[in-house]
């Protein structure tokens, strides 16, 4: 027996199984689901936050402290997660679900930001990219991201890449201390 089809209100969600992720078949896309209001708002704001993703992840790979930058990176994925599971757009739907849980991860302490995570989640808005393309052009965007899925789900689990270590930084030489002068004594004047 076969499962039916995703609806257009629920994304695919690929199974574990054996700590792969298995290719998932996506439904064409129903452009003509969407109000033409709607996709034109969306389509705008999907830029605006992919635009905005990437600027963020490249300052976010030279300040991976700043959890202001770090939680705003969330929540446009999360909206991006969101919008896109509305528009019934499952492949950018999986992708983003995928990186959310990566940066969120990330905020909870459960693993460190490293250049890989920085790469895959460049990565990952490079599909979006591709897709936002795709639907701008009139193309299917429901396109296969498997690829892109494995590469997020081996990203979140593998160990985080460790900065090289700096060198170490000798402390100024310390000068040795001048002997103490001799106190000066002092004598009372000789009677007289």
């Amino acid at each position: 027996p076969s499962a039916p089809p995703p609806s257009a209100a629920q994304p695919p969600v690929p199974s574990k199984v054996s700590g792969q992720t298995p290719a998932v078949s996506l439904e064409k896309w129903d452009r003509d689901g969407l109000d033409p209001e709607i996709l034109e708002v969306f389509i705008e704001e999907t830029e605006e936050i992919i635009t905005a993703l990437d600027k963020d992840l490249i300052e976010l790979e030279k300040q991976p402290d700043d959890a202001g930058l770090l939680n705003g990176i969330f929540r446009g994925m999360h909206t991006l997660k969101g919008n896109s599971a509305t528009a019934g757009l499952f492949s950018m739907n999986i992708i983003a679900h995928g990186a959310e849980d990566i940066l969120d991860d990330i905020r909870k302490g459960g693993r460190s930001l490293d250049s890989n995570i920085i790469d895959v989640l460049l990565e990952s808005v490079d599909v979006f990219k591709e897709i936002m393309r795709r639907i701008i052009n009139n193309e299917e965007p429901n396109i296969d991201t498997s690829g892109m899925s494995a590469r997020l789900k081996e990203a979140s689990t593998a160990p985080a890449v460790s900065a090289p270590p700096r060198p170490a930084v000798s402390p100024p030489p310390v000068k040795p201390a001048s002997p103490p002068s001799a106190p000066v004594a002092h004598t009372p004047p000789p009677k007289t």
